[in-house]
């Protein structure tokens, strides 16, 4: 008689005595190999259910050119962002903004942003004090710059 290579079940062939102790076997093979994969989706079930649903968005916005406390960016979401990604399509410009950090900086900029999270809400803002030339390039608000940026929460 012939066996099965993952579970070794009974393979009967055409002059092989059929017995019921070989066919019970059979049963308690795959009875045995079902309930380990329960077990087994179970316990992924429970630890996928402990990971929360990741939302992700993508969306884009264009510069206004305008700039600091009074001018903020903002974006707002049907969720709670964790982590935004911005970047601009144009050019090298970009930047990452995290749940719970409190500033953020375009690359190739060292000016910093304030950064504000306030439920579905992220918003930033360039809080430099010089008269630069490029106050809207480090907020991520360049004036008829598009702007990319995808959301996780």
């Amino acid at each position: 008689m012939e066996q099965t290579p993952n579970y070794a079940l009974s393979q009967w062939d055409e002059q092989d005595r059929i017995l019921r102790e070989d066919f019970n076997a059979n049963n308690v093979k795959v009875e045995q190999a079902l309930v380990a994969q329960a077990d087994t989706l179970a316990q992924h079930t429970a630890a996928l259910a402990l990971r929360g649903n990741c939302r992700v968005v993508c969306g884009s916005y264009t510069g206004t050119g305008t700039y600091g406390a009074d001018n903020p960016n903002t974006l707002t979401l049907d969720f709670a962002p964790q982590i935004i990604f911005i970047s601009a399509l144009t050019a090298t410009t970009y930047s990452v903004a995290m749940q719970g950090h409190e500033h953020i900086a375009a690359t190739g900029s060292s000016k910093d942003c304030v950064l504000t999270w306030s439920g579905n809400t992220v918003s930033w803002y360039y809080n430099g004090s010089a008269a630069l030339v490029d106050e809207a390039t480090a907020q991520l608000n360049d004036k008829g710059t598009v702007y990319s940026f995808f959301a996780f929460g």
